[in-house]
């Protein structure tokens, strides 16, 4: 569930959103982040 939440912020439609409200690059961050956490 936490890999597609990742896959999701990494959307066309959903990463802009993201970026506006936490700042560039945030999406990109953000799924890294839970790859990261749930690929150990």
């Amino acid at each position: 569930m936490m890999l597609s939440l990742a896959r999701s912020y990494r959307s066309e439609l959903v990463a802009p959103e993201i970026d506006r409200k936490y700042g560039p690059g945030a999406s990109a961050f953000f799924a890294r982040a839970i790859e990261a956490f749930y690929r150990r």
